[in-house]
């Protein structure tokens, strides 16, 4: 039987050290990262039965961007999010709408590699919904996302050397997010030439995860 190959990402030292040595010792063969960079190299570059990964790795969201492109590069792998988030149960349904399944943390990690096992053993167990499509994301998170993004560009000094006002920061951003959604309605297969300021946005917002195969 093939020893089953698992990516663990996580950016606290201690967590991903106990992850590791823990999946180790009951027969896994275990690869590490500590953020998202290394871990989509690894995605791209190595084959993976299953993804353990923390939500937040600084951003909250990086988890997802990770699931997406487990996914799309190995679409039989299990996805597993590993979150400390306090509001689990309200969170629930968005998040399994992209993981297989979620852990709360402090992590249980008998439970955890009974879950693995049983979820590689018998892989029809796993029951995704369907992909919301990228158009309907923008088109729902719009306001949250462009307000994400402004939280971060005050954050950096290049780019609020020239004061602006939020309407004159913004005021342009709910126009081009519709014209993406109205393009992507006409043609899902269109994939955009992301301007700058768009792609920023992406990383903070929550259409990252959905985005993050264009650029």
């Amino acid at each position: 039987m093939t020893t089953p190959r698992v990516l663990v990402v996580e950016d606290d030292d201690s967590v991903r050290l106990m992850l590791q040595e823990g999946l180790q010792r009951d027969g896994f063969e275990v690869v590490v990262a500590s953020n998202v960079r290394d871990a989509l190299r690894l995605i791209a570059t190595e084959k993976f039965d299953a993804l353990l990964s923390d939500l937040h790795m600084p951003l909250a969201g990086d988890g997802f961007t990770l699931v997406s492109a487990m996914r799309h590069t190995h679409p039989d792998a299990l996805t597993v999010v590993l979150s400390g988030y306090p509001a689990l149960d309200e969170a629930m349904s968005a998040i399994l709408s992209q993981a297989d399944e979620i852990f709360a943390k402090p992590i249980r990690i008998g439970a955890l590699k009974e879950l693995i096992r049983a979820r590689l053993a018998d892989p029809h167990s796993i029951k995704r919904t369907k992909p919301e499509s990228v158009a309907s994301i923008l088109e729902r998170e719009g306001e949250t996302t462009i307000q994400n993004w402004l939280d971060i560009v005050d954050q950096d000094a290049e780019l609020t050397c020239i004061p602006l006002s939020r309407l004159e920061r913004t005021g342009h951003l709910p126009k081009l997010l519709l014209d993406l959604v109205v393009r992507l309605r006409l043609d899902p297969e269109w994939k955009p030439q992301f301007p700058r300021q768009l792609a920023t946005m992406a990383r903070c917002g929550s259409i990252r995860a959905t985005l993050q195969p264009w650029w």
